[in-house]
């Protein structure tokens, strides 16, 4: 059972990661990409506990404690994300790397674990399936695993309250009311992740307190798991609700972060909540497809009409989300649809056929066009036309 949440948590993990950084209308968001790093951070420390309390790390010893300093980037990671998710930062800050020390420093304290010989790391591997505590009470680097421990216990409760002090900061600034609705959904994903990082903090504390009162614990893999599956089990949720609400990666691209309005002045100014007014932005975006009809391309991206209305990706699909509660194809699609519509009234299919004006109107595939033609005119390209024969001939 605790091996299938484990795989759950990782392949969850892993298709998060995908989305974040290969998705064209989200992976543009600086925070999106911290966040992806978050998870593939987790991934790896997940596979590695895996390995070990399935045995399989025998196989693959040189695998063991490569996922230990991992351990310490978590955290940092959560506190940046969210940070640049709230503020719409695009870039880190000048003292951002101080954050990156501890993973740093626990890299270089294993460093004669890594470079160990193959058969002398698969004695310890050996003995480590034989009793779990070693891998928290051995010494495995430069420094002890009581250091490790205590390092751990102090980062994650000092990340965390910095996490939940953005939130509760952000949460009293007041915007304009259009906007309430996109920030009520973001804070939701934000709370989530909060408390997704305080169950973690309460399981690390609880594990090594195990280890502390009982070091003889290493020998019950059932009550050493427990902790873990609490951890991978929030992280199968947080992953589970970004797949169901892609929409909260937008953040909140309204608000005009201090990096950029620094960059248009020499005056520096404290953090301010300052909004965009997207009216203009999306009036230009509906005479760009009235007028220069870019649907019609059928290799159409966000990237393209982003870059043709000069705005970011991210701007740009918060507009399409939040305006016309589409994505980015369903709103191609509508302006697809319309053309194919006029066309068929205008006597187009007298003509050619369907699948000619599908090609016309951009779509890559009949199939795609008949899927998007139906659920936007509920009813299939040939019973349209049916109707419209049956219209006129009744006019006739």
């Amino acid at each position: 059972m605790g091996e299938v949440i484990l795989l759950g948590s990782i392949f969850c993990s892993v298709i998060t990661v995908y989305l974040l950084f290969y998705r064209t209308d989200s992976n543009q968001l600086f925070s999106s990409r911290i966040l992806g790093v978050f998870f593939i951070a987790h991934t790896w420390c997940s596979l590695a506990y895996l390995l070990i309390i399935s045995g399989w790390i025998i196989y693959i010893p040189h695998f063991y404690k490569t996922a230990a300093p991992f351990n310490y980037l978590i955290p940092p990671l959560g506190y940046l994300y969210i940070r640049t998710l709230l503020k719409n930062e695009v870039a880190f800050q000048k003292y951002d790397w101080l954050h990156f020390i501890p993973f740093v420093a626990f890299v270089i304290n294993y460093l004669p674990l890594y470079t160990m010989g193959a058969t002398e790391k698969s004695k310890l591997v050996a003995l480590l399936i034989e009793d779990y505590s070693i891998n928290y009470t051995s010494k495995d680097g430069i420094f002890p695993e009581y250091i490790s421990r205590a390092a751990r216990i102090i980062q994650i409760p000092i990340y965390l309250f910095l996490q939940w002090q953005l939130l509760l900061t952000f949460n009293k600034k007041k915007i304009a009311p259009i906007y309430e609705t996109q920030k009520k959904h973001v804070l939701k994903w934000v709370n989530i992740f909060n408390w997704n990082s305080s169950l973690i903090l309460v399981s690390v504390v609880f594990l090594f307190a195990l280890f502390y009162f009982n070091p003889d614990i290493g020998t019950s893999k059932m009550i050493i798991i427990i902790p873990s599956l609490v951890i991978a089990s929030g992280y199968l949720i947080l992953s589970s609700f970004l797949l169901l609400n892609p929409a909260v990666l937008f953040g909140f691209p309204y608000i005009i972060s201090n990096k950029a309005i620094e960059s248009t002045s020499k005056l520096k100014v404290s953090h301010r909540l300052l909004t965009k007014n997207y009216e203009k932005t999306t009036e230009e975006l509906l005479r760009h497809f009235k007028v220069n009809q870019p649907f019609l391309k059928k290799t159409i991206s966000i990237n393209e009409v982003a870059l043709a209305l000069n705005i970011s990706v991210s701007e740009l699909s918060f507009i399409i989300n939040h305006k016309f509660n589409q994505r980015f194809t369903d709103f191609v699609n509508k302006y697809r649809i319309e053309f194919v519509i006029n066309k068929i009234e205008d006597g187009f299919c007298d003509k050619f056929t369907v699948e000619s004006l599908s090609i016309m109107a951009g779509f890559a595939s009949k199939s795609t066009f008949n899927i998007a033609f139906k659920k936007i005119m509920n009813c299939t390209p040939s019973e349209f036309i049916w109707q419209k024969n049956n219209e006129l001939q009744k006019l006739s």
